[in-house]
């Protein structure tokens, strides 16, 4: 990955998957009271950041391609993948943890999700607009 693409959109991400570990592990007494798994968020966290790498590199994959639609097609494709693995990651957990299952750990970790997605679509418009800049 070059410079632009490490500084526009892995380091966003890095910095979001940094804040959010640190506040689960800081704030996992009071989340477990609360009836929310923060192991379960911990590793929402990990799941979260790394789709946003894979999906990084198939936006710089994009950057190389002059066809206007193939941004579309790479945001697309990006959005397809992680409903995939989430949805696959969702249904594992409720299945393997029975009636341990944190209902409120899933509903925190779909809020984490749409943190992750502003992020990742904000920095792939800014590397489409650098790239026609």
């Amino acid at each position: 990955m070059n410079k632009l693409v490490v500084n526009k959109m892995v380091m966003p991400l890095l910095i979001l998957f940094c804040i959010f570990d640190l506040l689960f592990i800081a704030f996992g007494r009071w989340l477990d009271r609360n009836n929310i798994n923060h192991s379960v968020l911990l590793v929402a966290n990990v799941l979260f950041f790394l789709l946003g790498l894979i999906t990084a590199l198939i936006h710089t994959q994009t950057l190389k391609n002059n066809n206007a639609y193939a941004f579309v097609r790479s945001i697309t494709l990006g959005s397809f993948l992680k409903l995939i693995v989430i949805a696959a990651a969702a249904l594992i957990y409720l299945f393997k943890a029975g009636n341990n299952r944190s209902i409120y750990a899933i509903i925190a970790a779909m809020v984490l999700y749409i943190f992750y997605t502003i992020i990742e679509v904000k920095a792939a418009m800014q590397l489409n607009k650098n790239r026609h800049a």
